[in-house]
């Protein structure tokens, strides 16, 4: 029996020019792909391939 993988929850920003949501941060759970690049995402907005692709910050990261 085949294991679903676990998502990583990652922070994707649009970067392309002129997007009406460039700039943007949106968290969301990402699957691992079988190949390079192991996480992908596309902007809903413009279509393109959303290369600013970042772990979400530790809660604890900076708080002390």
């Amino acid at each position: 029996m085949n294991e679903e993988p676990t998502p990583v929850m990652l922070v994707a920003t649009c970067r392309t020019s002129g997007c009406s949501i460039e700039g943007l941060s949106i968290t969301a759970p990402y699957y691992p792909n079988a190949t390079e690049p192991t996480y992908r995402a596309v902007c809903g907005e413009c279509m393109q391939t959303i290369t600013d692709l970042s772990p979400i910050p530790d809660d604890d990261e900076g708080n002390e």
